[in-house]
């Protein structure tokens, strides 16, 4: 995904850089550096923001932006879901087992 993609999505949207990062599930940071063109999306984040992108363009009027909001806000919950499970998987047994 390009630079100019991810600046026209956020901005389509009329998203902060911190409300897009939320939604995609990274750093605002993060976000700023793929518009800069510093450093490309992870693969993970790249297929959320396709998959919003091309329902922006499906969608017609004030109908797109709250398709493609609606699509982060499930991609966001998925993504929080995933993080927790990989936090609960990343820690020791006998942490897990403390009362």
């Amino acid at each position: 995904m390009t630079r100019s993609e991810v600046l026209e999505l956020r901005l389509a949207l009329k998203l902060t850089r911190v409300r897009f990062a939320q939604w995609i599930g990274v750093e605002p940071i993060t976000v700023a550096r793929w518009e800069q063109g510093l450093s490309p999306p992870k693969s993970t984040a790249e297929a959320i923001m396709r998959a919003a992108l091309e329902a922006f363009h499906q969608a017609t009027g004030s109908e797109s932006r709250s398709r493609v909001v609606s699509f982060l806000c499930q991609r966001a919950r998925v993504a929080d879901l995933i993080q927790d499970l990989a936090v609960d998987v990343a820690r020791p047994r006998a942490e897990m087992e403390k009362p």
